[in-house]
């Protein structure tokens, strides 16, 4: 594949050895992505036609579900961000991040119950201003996105107001990398769509 005009962010942020960058799956947007962390692929699909009554005249597109994709979850794609709505012990659904780079899932504290939480002092998480201070760790959480739900979750607990400042939006968490490893996830970008096979848990 060979992009041309690709926006970049030129950073002081220090790589692993031996990578130079990171590439945002939403380059791949004009592609279905299928995306399998757990065995390392990723595969890059012509999207769905769209048809002429979804097309408006100045080139903007109203969300089209084509039949194959009709068990897909809705999502917002918001700049590089795919937002998904996602339910903590059966509350109202709040938007949380589509993050396969977070290390752990992530919920605001004013999400989960307090009698579920236990302090973590000791466990660093880094914010945009640094360190947070005030973790916990959210115990036996029950959540709920698209088709999936997950008893007895454990999730970090922190407060997500200076990331929502940030993004201009009330975010209430984080979907990481352990948690996503667990499925192969087909992401629309056009039409803010991703689908969740789950494979099961990780070994």
């Amino acid at each position: 594949l060979h992009f041309e005009n690709v926006p970049l962010t030129v950073t002081e942020q220090r790589f692993p050895d031996g990578v130079d960058g990171l590439i945002g799956l939403d380059v791949f947007d004009r592609f279905l992505v299928t995306l399998d962390i757990k065995d390392a692929e990723l595969d890059l699909a012509q999207l769905p036609d769209l048809p002429n009554a979804n097309q408006d005249p100045d080139g903007s597109w109203d969300r089209y579900i084509a039949p194959e994709m009709k068990d897909y979850q809705p999502v917002l794609h918001m700049s590089a961000h795919l937002l998904v709505p996602t339910s903590v012990d059966g509350g109202t659904p709040g938007l949380f991040f589509l993050d396969t780079g977070a290390f752990d899932s992530q919920v605001d504290l004013n999400v989960v119950s307090r009698d579920k939480l236990t302090a973590a002092p000791n466990l660093p998480i880094r914010g945009i201003s640094g360190r947070v201070n005030n973790v916990f760790l959210a115990n036996n959480v029950r959540i709920q996105f698209g088709h999936f739900v997950q008893d007895n979750f454990r999730m970090v607990a922190i407060s997500m107001d200076k990331i929502s400042d940030g993004e201009g939006i009330a975010l209430a968490g984080i979907l990481g990398s352990p948690l996503l490893s667990n499925f192969r996830m087909s992401i629309d970008y056009r039409d803010g769509l991703v689908n969740f096979d789950y494979k099961g848990a990780k070994r």
